[in-house]
């Protein structure tokens, strides 16, 4: 019984995002088309990476690097070095981007995280707090992750933060519960 169970899973196990690789075939006869259309190197790459094959995205961010450079693509990069483990590297793309777009919310998102990775608190605090600004619907999660990477060294900016973010996005049960434990920690 268990040999037909792992023979009928075989071609799932195989297969495990066959949606992703139509998709990926799919960008791939279109970047044969029209191989200067530097956003659908763009889309495959983050495809690749999605797959879990980061050699292949990076040379896609790559490829849509050199043909155009966007905040797009630099934000690619950079949360690809820091799915990598090393936030040094990824902190240098999030800052191109930045200087690309300031309004790009995932740079600055993504500066803030290389920030907290690499104990620059004042950088990540500015980034967290730029991200909230030019966000379009900033996200109570990524607010909150913020708030209790800062609170341990500038409980002030945290609180803050917490009450900045409930202010905009009114009751979030999470950043709520957040408010009362730094009011409880004083």
């Amino acid at each position: 019984m268990s040999r037909i169970c792992l023979l009928w899973a075989l071609p799932l196990m195989v297969f495990a995002h066959p949606a992703l690789e139509i998709q990926i075939s799919d960008l791939s006869r279109a970047i044969n088309l029209s191989p200067d259309a530097s956003g659908l190197y763009l889309k495959r790459g983050l495809l690749h990476q999605r797959h879990g094959n980061r050699d292949l995205a990076k040379q896609d961010f790559e490829a849509a690097r050199a043909l155009v450079d966007s905040a797009d693509v630099q934000v690619a990069l950079g949360n690809l070095y820091l799915a990598e483990g090393d936030p040094g590297r990824a902190s240098v793309y999030f800052a191109e981007a930045i200087k690309l777009s300031s309004k790009s919310s995932a740079a600055w998102l993504g500066q803030a995280k290389t920030a907290t990775a690499l104990g620059a608190d004042e950088l990540a605090l500015q980034s967290y707090q730029t991200y909230f600004q030019v966000a379009d619907n900033p996200q109570p999660g990524y607010l909150a992750a913020a708030v209790r990477d800062i609170a341990p060294h500038n409980r002030v900016a945290a609180i803050t933060l917490v009450n900045d973010a409930l202010e905009r996005l009114g009751p979030v049960p999470t950043l709520i519960k957040l408010a009362e434990t730094l009011k409880q920690a004083r």
